[in-house]
């Protein structure tokens, strides 16, 4: 009985890869802070129909306050997105 449950258990995990091939990661560059962060782990936020992706919670606070500056800015400044006293 034991042998029969293992050999079922193999035949549906090895069935598994057919239904759900392995997709390679698609990664996007986080506009406040430049880092490239895969999309399925990143923060999300969408702002004028488009999808900007995070790699942490600061970076999507920051563009939430001001997205303009970000979205026309090309040239990205990590010190940006830290608060100056």
């Amino acid at each position: 009985m034991k042998a029969l449950l293992f050999v079922l258990v193999i035949v549906l995990t090895s069935c598994t890869f057919l239904f759900y091939p392995n997709k390679s990661p698609e990664f996007a560059t986080d506009l406040v802070c430049g880092m490239k962060v895969n999309k399925s782990d990143a923060y999300v936020l969408k702002y004028n129909g488009s999808k900007y992706y995070f790699d942490n919670y600061n970076c999507k606070a920051t563009f939430k306050m001001n997205p303009e500056k970000f979205i026309t800015n090309k040239c990205v400044n990590p010190t940006d997105s830290i608060a100056k006293k």
